[in-house]
C-alpha cells in the first residue's frame, strides 16, 4: 500500500498492488487503513482505497465500494446521527457538484 494525503481534498488515498487486490481488506493489514479512515473521518475527510479501476470509500468503519467516475460526476457523502455513531450515506452524483442529490450530502471528489 502507497498513501498519498492530499490535503485539498481533505482525503486520504491509499493505492493497493493490483497484483493483491484484496490484501489490504485481511489482517494485519486492514487494521491500519481502517484506524486511518476513522481519524480522518472525524475531521470530515474520507479515506479512498484505489486498486487499478476499483475504488472503495471508508468513512470511520464503513466502506463503499465505487463504480468508475467520470470527470462530470462527483463523489457525494452525508451523515446521520445513528444509535452508535455517526451512519454515512455515500453515491455518485451524475448531476456534478452543483446539482446535489440531496440536501444533507456535499461533493468530495
Amino acid at each position: 500500500m502507497v498513501r498519498d494525503f492530499q490535503p485539498s481534498m481533505n482525503r486520504l488515498a491509499v493505492h493497493v498492488d493490483p497484483g493483491r487486490p484484496d490484501a489490504w481488506r485481511k489482517p494485519p493489514y486492514h487494521a491500519e487503513p481502517q484506524a486511518m479512515a476513522t481519524r480522518i473521518a472525524e475531521a470530515g475527510g474520507y479515506l479512498l482505497a484505489a486498486c487499478g479501476a476499483h475504488f472503495t470509500m471508508m468513512l470511520a468503519r464503513q466502506q463503499f465500494p465505487l463504480r468508475r467516475v467520470v470527470p462530470s460526476e462527483k463523489i457525494v457523502f452525508g451523515k446521520v446521527a445513528g444509535p452508535t455513531g455517526w451512519v454515512y450515506d455515500v453515491h455518485v452524483n451524475p448531476n456534478g457538484p452543483d446539482k446535489p442529490a440531496a440536501a444533507a450530502l456535499r461533493p468530495v471528489l
